[in-house]
């Protein structure tokens, strides 16, 4: 056997190549021999090994993409029931923000009306301090008090028809 090689310096040169001659020691022909029903047996191991093998990749890669799978369905169940939870909190919120909202208007109706109810009465106080001043007696009682001190004595309805009473039975 004869072999092409390319030197460094460029040139070609032709090789008998040994390694045929080096074989034939290490393993004579009559080893070859004994050694092929072994060899034809490995052969034949690996044939059936190398399909089960090859069933048991294919089979963990079919395990690998149903957990992947499995995965990636998890992480969607997941981010959806977080997403609806969002929403569900968003939409508490909203009804919190409204219920306060609804509060609010209450109280501030009936500051409203309780301003109006307190003016009413201002002026029903008054009415009734000028009728009484119309009056000899209510007028000798009016020199004694101001006026705001007699609307500032009637603080609710019932208090002020006590101080009208109290004052014209004097």
């Amino acid at each position: 056997m004869t072999m092409l090689q390319v030197s460094a310096g460029g040139r070609l040169s032709f090789h008998l190549c040994k390694s045929h001659v080096c074989s034939q020691l290490i393993v004579p022909e009559s080893k070859k021999n004994e050694m092929e029903p072994m060899r034809a047996q490995t052969i034949q191991c690996y044939q059936q090994t190398k399909q089960r093998e090859h069933m048991k990749i294919l089979q963990r890669q079919h395990i690998i993409e149903e957990r992947k799978e499995m995965l990636e369905n998890q992480n969607l169940e997941r981010e959806e029931s977080i997403r609806r939870a969002q929403e569900e909190q968003l939409k508490k919120q909203k009804e919190e923000e409204q219920l306060r909202l609804e509060r609010e208007a209450s109280r501030r109706e009936k500051a409203r009306q309780e301003e109006q109810l307190k003016q009413i009465h201002t002026k029903q106080i008054k009415d009734r301090l000028i009728q009484i001043s119309q009056t000899s007696y209510g007028q000798k009682m009016m020199e004694k008090f101001d006026e705001e001190t007699l609307i500032g004595y009637s603080g609710s309805p019932s208090s002020s028809s006590y101080m009208v009473v109290e004052t014209s039975s004097r």
